[in-house]
């Protein structure tokens, strides 16, 4: 703190920032353009006094410790958050400061007041890609509240809008949601923690464990190309929790850290890194390891080089941990690796993947908490990567019923993505097949998929208003997607109901209940739209016959295009279409008492949140002709 006394100044926003502190030893070699410590490089006056002085804690200023930014000042004419320095609350030792109400102090956060620091120029204005680690802490006031806000909305958000992309126009934790703009010209939903079920869905599906409010956390986020895209990632305590894509990069001219006039927010923060760049795994991790190890919080995740991802060949991947002296134990079989289960490997070493894998791989030492677990896919096919939202393998992924053989419970996604299909309590399970298809498995959908339960299935899909639980993913893969493209290796039957027909195969429009009818030679969708369309209509099209059935939606609002194919030709048209992506379901909503359930064969199911070119769409088709043995074209 500063010695001597010094009269507030009348205008908070005049204020000068203290003369620059020197650079301690970095985390890593990639030097921030911005580094926020606690206790570090604050001007303060009293709580009680507004002078500078002994019992100094209301915060002014915040120095800039890389001694390359400008450094933060209160944002007029919010309260002061506060430096919190009793040893009880301390983390690891370590000052924090204090932003919303209970903090310390009536005068410095009454209810309903906002509270945040304001960078005076952005540190990362101008750049092309980013990555920020915030350590911090959010309550459960109000439902949650904003942590930082560097993305700007205005040109697509302007003040007051409601609802996605434009709610909350910043940063926010409001669990089960993290929603996050970081350089964004849109607000989306980073990180979900929300599943809608009645039951928690299947082990492997679980983020273990789930953000929690109170509990202290290395947030991590980072923007920048992609396979083609521009990216944004959410991490905590170093593990990949949230990735979306066709980011439009603006930053927030003046961005903060607190609240942005909402008068919500309660939190803490310790420290604050900013880089003007994407940094590498090994960077990241070197950074989580520094904060893990100085507040007491984690052992860094092990890493993966090359990371998770779909590969045309075989991998040689090595595995590291940035925490110094770690012990490491992975599995390749899908189970979880702990001290007693797994197979230990030095920091450094490397094992060789050549076929469809899920990766896992966890640390500990001594002192700090173990680390949580690294997971990735590596998958293996000669498919464009770029969009690729979430892929569905029915010889991948799929977790069964413990006391029931090949009845299943969860499907996940091959493309890394974490858009996993899961059942919920409501549902009944789809019925796995081995060599079914050309020597591949299937799983089997609707009556008659030779188990009572799997008979029975009357609703494998999801419900508009989220009271059933069935196979479905936790978040939409295309949820604000403008365009995408799906690809679905299927196999439909007649159904009972008098007169038969086919029935539903997937759902991803906001038209209806059953939003894809395949009743050849009649196909109706929505994939995407507001309406459903005649499709395609086509006479040779048959029962019980395999296709590998493509669609495709892109386009300006009211004049969308709407494309099908069959095993690689196209076969129908519909425009004048709105895009509007919803829920996804795989299977059927029709219930077993109305005598109409779907009953369908699926292999697999590719997503992209965009619509390919005809020589991608030609690529995919024959990937899976090839593996399928279906004639295409």
């Amino acid at each position: 703190m500063l010695a001597g006394k010094k009269t507030f100044p009348a205008s908070l926003l005049s204020l000068l920032l203290m003369g620059g502190v020197a650079l301690a030893a970095g985390p890593t070699d990639a030097e921030p353009v911005a580094w926020q410590k606690a206790g570090v490089g604050l001007k303060l006056i009293s709580s009680i006094s507004n002078e500078v002085g002994e019992d100094a804690d209301w915060v002014l200023t915040w120095a800039d410790s890389s001694g390359r930014g400008p450094g933060m000042e209160l944002l007029y004419p919010s309260k002061c958050p506060r430096l919190i320095t009793a040893e009880a609350e301390r983390l690891n030792g370590h000052p924090i400061l204090g932003f919303g109400t209970g903090q310390g102090t009536f005068h410095a956060d009454p209810v309903g007041s906002s509270n945040s620091l304001l960078w005076q120029i952005n540190p990362l204005h101008g750049a092309k890609a980013a990555t920020g680690f915030i350590v911090v802490r959010v309550f459960d006031t109000h439902g949650g509240g904003q942590v930082w806000n560097f993305g700007d909305n205005n040109a697509e958000c302007p003040w007051g809008t409601s609802g996605p992309p434009c709610a909350p126009s910043r940063t926010a934790v409001e669990l089960p949601f993290i929603w996050e703009n970081f350089g964004s010209t849109r607000n989306i939903c980073l990180i979900n923690e929300k599943w809608g079920f009645d039951v928690p869905p299947p082990e492997p599906f679980r983020p273990l464990p789930f953000v929690r409010f109170g509990e202290w956390y290395i947030y991590t986020v980072t923007l920048g190309p992609e396979n083609g895209d521009v990216v944004l990632k959410g991490y905590i305590n170093g593990i990949l929790k949230g990735k979306r894509g066709g980011i439009n990069v603006s930053w927030n001219r003046n961005p903060l850290v607190g609240d942005f006039g909402y008068g919500r927010t309660v939190m803490n923060v310790a420290e604050i890194l900013l880089y003007d760049r994407v940094l590498t795994p090994s960077e990241r991790n070197a950074v989580t390891a520094y904060l893990g190890e100085k507040f007491g919080l984690c052992v860094a995740p092990p890493a993966f080089e090359p990371e998770g991802g779909v590969y045309r060949e075989g991998q040689t991947v090595t595995i590291t941990c940035a925490t110094p002296g770690a012990t490491i134990r992975y599995t390749t079989d899908g189970s979880e690796p702990s001290k007693t289960n797994g197979k230990e490997i030095a920091g450094g070493k490397s094992i060789a993947i050549g076929s469809d894998t899920i990766l896992k791989a966890k640390a500990w030492t001594e002192g700090l908490p173990e680390s949580l677990v690294n997971k990735a896919f590596y998958t293996f096919a000669p498919i464009p990567t770029r969009g690729l939202t979430s892929w569905a393998k029915a010889g991948f992924g799929v977790t069964f019923d413990p006391e029931h053989e090949n009845w299943v419970t969860g499907w996940m996604d091959a493309s890394g993505n974490e858009k996993h299909l899961a059942k919920g309590s409501w549902a009944g399970n789809p019925l796995y097949k081995p060599n079914a298809l050309n020597g591949q498995p299937v799983l089997g959908f609707g009556k008659g998929q030779g188990t009572t339960t799997a008979d029975e299935l009357y609703y494998i899909g999801t419900s508009r208003d989220g009271r059933y639980g069935f196979i479905r993913e936790p978040f939409h893969p295309l949820g604000h997607a403008t365009a995408g493209t799906g690809f679905i290796v299927v196999q439909a039957f007649l159904n009972n109901k008098n007169p038969p027909y086919g029935g539903q195969v997937w759902d991803f429009g906001r038209y209806g209940y059953q939003t894809n009818i395949w009743n050849p030679p009649e196909i109706y969708d929505n994939f995407g739209a507001t309406s459903r369309p005649l499709l395609i209509k086509d006479p040779t099209l048959k029962f019980g016959e395999w296709y590998i059935y493509t669609v495709s939606i892109g386009g300006e609002p009211g004049n969308a295009v709407m494309k099908g194919y069959i095993n690689g030709k196209l076969k129908g048209t519909a425009g004048g279409l709105t895009v509007s992506f919803y829920e996804l379901a795989v299977g059927d909503h029709n219930p077993v008492a109305k005598n109409e359930t779907s009953v369908i064969n699926i292999a697999e199911l590719l997503l992209y949140d965009r619509v390919l070119t005809d020589t991608e769409m030609d690529t995919v088709t024959a990937y899976l002709g090839k593996k399928f043995g279906i004639p295409y074209q």
